[in-house]
């Protein structure tokens, strides 16, 4: 989610009012708002949405994996289509790199969920079905889903039942993405299939029942309650995951509260128990609680502690996250731009996102990234991550630090040894960090490069630095919506290749943190990873400057009224 969505489009005030007054009128049944059912003696478990436990091995040579395992986790931001196309191309990055075929687990959140859901089903082989995904995945999602909901049937269900918003942009994903598969079509755990955690957003406390929460692993707070659609919490739930949409889960995920309902979850299972249960689940966008999808990796990285203490860890964390160098809006009194901003405040929205960058700041720095540091790493080789509300104990149980203490009594009557800090590698691929792929890129020099009017007036980079610069400025202008948008024009096509060029910046083309990674591989017993992407990098060489930047040609047109709040760009495509 990061950036909230601006209110560039809403119902028309006449159509609204008339569906207010039929949702009084028409009786109404809720039994359309469940999107799970109940498991039945037929339900078979989804492998590939369960938190993932180390395999037993009958062969044990010395380097293998077997004597050194080695949890790898991806985890893909929110951020709209933005986060969707930068996931989708930082993924395809990471397999001409080498590394998915070894990924471990893949979490995402919102717009990510769209990309990290797509490659979970079947990434692309070769560069044709790469760019046949790339094509779909510049479409319109949100006039496609406005269309859609304008539709007389979805009018009349949305009136007369529980069918909501967030349906029909499932539908529309559905259709344009997914095409009906389900998570039991996922199929095992091998090379090249990672587990697929989703995540969305509990709208209301879930007393007891540990599974159906990650309880904000990454946060002092049991609060922050995520929900990941797992096979552990569908137990939980008394529910067949396995005939669940996909879809239904991505849309969940990037529900944006105030322009998409939650989603409903029927627990099956709610009155079975001597205490009292949630019925109902109601979620929405994962952002709220974890807009990085760190927590569903780290509970899936502390539930392999359980059968093996040792167990190397790698987080590869794709963050969308931008910070527009177009905003103006301090250089003007009003901030009201558009009618819509008469009836809901943009001060709502400007506070929402400088609460979701504090809750990024915040989990970043739990997982060893100090972005208030003048030189802060992008790949950090030893960070010690304190597994805050959940506790691992290496008999295979666990114990949950949050509202379910009888629970986290009981298990702590069992013997075994408590995990309660887990060591990992992380590699934080972000938007807003290509400026300190320059020559001696600092926080200060970043500062310093957005306040240029124009990036070629920055005379002391080389032309490598310069188009960095262009990039840099061009990808963090790109909105928080189900659409590729900028501040200004430019197609899609453009939108969606400057970020598959910051994608290879932030990856191939970033040799300090490939230097550490394979340096830290080597290490940890996997120096066919290592070779991996030496191999890769040679490729490259051979296409031409593994350095070379690919950016839009563009130019900058200031705003022109006094009211306007941001800056322009208009591509010269």
């Amino acid at each position: 989610m990061t950036k909230t969505f601006r209110y560039a489009t809403f119902i028309p005030a006449a159509l609204l009012l008339s569906f207010v007054a039929s949702c009084g009128i028409l009786p109404r049944s809720s039994d359309s708002a469940v999107v799970n059912v109940p498991a039945s003696d037929s339900t078979q478990p989804v492998k590939r949405a369960m938190f993932p436990h180390p395999e037993s091995c009958v062969i044990a040579l010395k380097d293998s994996p077997c004597l050194h395992p080695m949890f790898i986790g991806v985890a893909v931001s929110g951020g709209g289509s933005r986060a969707a196309n930068f996931g989708l191309g930082v993924l395809m990055q990471l397999q001409n790199l080498g590394i998915y075929g070894d990924v471990t687990a893949i979490s995402s959140v919102s717009g990510g969920s769209l990309a990290a859901a797509s490659f979970a089903i079947a990434p692309p082989a070769n560069e044709m079905q790469f760019d046949q995904r790339s094509a779909v995945f510049r479409t319109d999602f949100l006039q496609t889903w406005l269309l859609d909901s304008a539709k007389p049937n979805n009018l009349i269900a949305s009136m007369a039942s529980g069918r909501n918003a967030t349906h029909s942009l499932a539908d529309v994903f559905d259709q344009k993405i997914f095409n009906g598969t389900r998570f039991g079509q996922l199929g095992a755990p091998e090379t090249g299939a990672p587990v697929l955690l989703i995540n969305a957003s509990l709208l209301h406390p879930v007393p007891s029942s540990r599974p159906l929460t990650t309880r904000g692993l990454n946060s002092p707070s049991d609060q922050l309650q995520g929900f990941t659609f797992t096979q552990e919490a569908f137990n939980e739930l008394g529910s067949d995951l396995g005939k669940m949409r996909i879809a239904d889960a991505v849309a969940t995920s990037g529900a944006y509260p105030g322009l998409f309902h939650g989603m409903t979850l029927q627990h099956f299972y709610s009155e079975d128990y001597g205490i009292p249960r949630s019925k109902y689940l109601h979620l929405s966008d994962g952002g709220t609680s974890d807009n990085l999808g760190v927590d569903a990796l780290l509970h899936a990285y502390g539930e392999t502690l359980f059968a093996i203490q040792d167990v190397s860890c790698l987080l590869v964390v794709v963050d969308a996250h931008v910070t527009d160098p177009m905003d103006r809006s301090s250089a003007v009194a009003d901030i009201r731009t558009s009618p819509v901003d008469y009836i809901v405040s943009p001060s709502f929205a400007k506070a929402f996102d400088l609460l979701l960058d504090r809750r990024r700041e915040d989990q970043l720095r739990g997982i060893g990234i100090e972005l208030a540091s003048d030189h802060p790493k992008r790949f950090a080789g030893e960070v010690q991550i304190p597994l805050r509300n959940q506790a691992f104990w290496g008999d295979g149980r666990s114990a949950s630090r949050g509202r379910s203490m009888a629970e986290g009594r009981e298990m702590r009557l069992v013997g075994g040894t408590e995990v309660t800090v887990g060591r990992c590698a992380v590699w934080h691929v972000a938007l807003d960090r290509l400026l300190e792929l320059t020559k001696d890129g600092t926080r200060r020099q970043r500062g310093t490069f957005r306040h240029q009017q124009e990036p070629s007036r920055y005379t002391d980079a080389d032309t490598r630095d310069k188009k960095l610069v262009d990039l840099e400025r061009f990808v963090n202008t790109i909105q928080t919506n189900y659409k590729l948008k900028i501040n200004g024009k430019c197609s899609p096509k453009t939108i969606q290749d400057a970020l598959f060029s910051a994608a290879y910046q932030l990856t191939v083309a970033d040799g300090d943190s490939l230097n550490s990674l394979k340096q830290w591989l080597r290490q940890h017993h996997r120096p066919q990873l290592a070779n991996n992407i030496d191999q890769a990098l040679a490729w490259y060489s051979e296409q031409g400057d593994v350095l070379s930047v690919e950016t839009p040609t563009y130019h900058i047109e200031a705003a022109t009224s006094a009211s306007a709040i941001s800056d322009s760009l208009v591509c010269d495509d």
